[in-house]
């Protein structure tokens, strides 16, 4: 399963945000009601009704005991407080009613002053509309929630659960992509680390993955239930996972994610560019067709992609002795790029800018306007029409160590071929190159829902 970087980006970013590739179902009340989290949240405002005021808080900052199991037998239990049930259940001890609290603040439903808790008025409106409650905390769980602090994996905060739209993609594409198994943990972990190689750190980021994203998420939001058992064979406890009936009826995921949409306009225009890196020989290209209006920095993520690059390095881009980047080094000459268009720098056929692309190895790419074309309404693009030959690996030495590693492959006598192969993880074939983008197209209309908003 391999998504456009920029498409996974899009994915991150508006996830639950209306438009976005993630987003939320309408449910009844009976299926807000299976929502763990939820019924903590209202369990907890329903405590500082009550109170008709400030709900008072320990001397150490904590919730009253009463509250904490009542808000613990609304939510997920634990398995200790089950075998053991006449302990009494401190906050600290109940990571599920820590978080529920810690997200009602961060929502804005509550605020702490003077050592209790108040409803705010944003508060009591969204406790009188339990779907928008909902979209709030999943929203706000996403993207401004730091989980790190309660699961012990503080070595990895951004792992997982600022990816939970992108984890949701990954569960769902998986378990559908393997009808009548049971996907195992791993194939749920390999699914998200082989988009997000940079969080890979062995077995632990594994774990932490599995439990931040299916425990401290999931099944928090009654999306999935999940068990754990250890495995003598493996070595290491097997989570095992399973959706619950509410996912399909909760999520919805749109089928045309790695669709471009692309708002008509009397300006638009589609680009048709040659991506060549300059040096090869044969020559290493691709021909893309893109909306003018494309960011630079999207166009940035096309050109990584097609080619075959990793992401691992700074970049620029270069027009008439001007450089574009999205950082501002002030010891440099360069303009950040950040709302630039391709448009503003390719204006006619034949115009040309240069993107370099790992500044101690320097590839740098001739980037070509070949054709401009006027759109018709409801029209469709493949991206990616033509190429050819493989990107050459990264940190290989520039264009003259490509060239270098290319003669030693060659030659299966050289002492050095068997140390690339290793080096690489492989056999490396120069003229192989398959469009992985072949499926990925271009839509124009005029409807705003079917536009990607990083091209209205």
């Amino acid at each position: 399963m391999m998504i456009l970087p920029h498409i996974i980006e899009r994915i991150l970013v508006t996830a639950f945000y209306p438009n976005g590739v993630i987003g939320l179902n309408r449910l009844d009340e009976g299926d807000l009601e299976q929502i763990p989290i939820l019924r903590q949240v209202v369990c907890l405002c329903r405590f500082i009704r009550e109170e008709n005021g400030p709900l008072k808080l320990t001397n150490t900052g904590n919730l009253p005991l009463k509250v904490v199991r009542e808000m613990y037998l609304t939510g997920v239990r634990d398995w200790y407080y089950t075998k053991y049930p006449e302990k009494r259940i401190k906050e600290t001890d109940a990571r599920f009613v820590m978080i529920a609290r810690d997200l009602a603040t961060v929502s804005g439903i509550i605020r702490k002053r003077n050592n209790a808790l108040l409803l705010t008025r944003k508060g009591e409106k969204l406790l009188a509309d339990r779907q928008l409650l909902l979209e709030t905390l999943i929203r706000d769980f996403v993207h401004l929630f730091d989980l790190s602090r309660y699961d012990g994996y503080e070595f990895t905060p951004g792992l997982g659960f600022r990816d939970a739209g992108l984890s949701l993609l990954v569960f769902d594409r998986v378990r559908r992509q393997m009808p009548g198994e049971s996907p195992s943990d791993m194939d749920y972990a390999k699914g998200y680390f082989d988009m997000r190689p940079d969080f890979y750190e062995g077995m632990r980021s594994i774990d932490c993955y599995l439990f931040r994203t299916y425990q401290n998420f999931m099944e928090l939001f009654g999306l999935v239930t999940t068990d754990q058992k250890w495995n003598r064979e493996e070595n290491r406890m097997i989570m095992t996972i399973q959706p619950t009936p509410l996912f399909d009826r909760m999520i919805a995921i749109r089928d045309d994610y790695d669709r471009i949409g692309v708002r008509m306009s009397p300006q638009l225009k589609i680009y048709t560019l040659k991506i060549t890196l300059t040096g090869t020989n044969p020559p290493v290209w691709r021909r893309v067709q893109v909306p003018s209006s494309m960011l630079l920095s999207d166009l940035h993520y096309l050109i990584q992609y097609t080619m075959g690059w990793e992401n691992a390095h700074l970049h620029e881009f270069e027009k008439e002795e001007v450089c574009y980047t999205d950082v501002v080094d002030e010891e440099l000459p360069s303009v950040q790029y950040g709302g630039m268009m391709i448009a503003d720098l390719l204006k006619e056929s034949g115009d040309r800018m240069i993107y370099r692309y790992d500044f101690g190895d320097n590839w740098q790419h001739d980037i070509e306007l070949e054709e401009m074309t006027i759109p018709q309404e409801g029209s469709e693009y493949w991206v990616c029409t033509e190429g050819a030959r493989r990107c050459p690996p990264e940190d290989c030495g520039g264009v003259h160590g490509y060239q270098q590693m290319l003669q030693i492959l060659n030659d299966p006598d050289d002492p050095e071929r068997e140390e690339y192969l290793y080096w690489m993880g492989g056999p490396y074939e120069p003229d192989e190159w398959k469009s992985s983008l072949l499926n990925l197209s271009l839509h124009v209309s005029a409807d705003d829902k079917e536009t990607d908003p990083r091209f209205a």
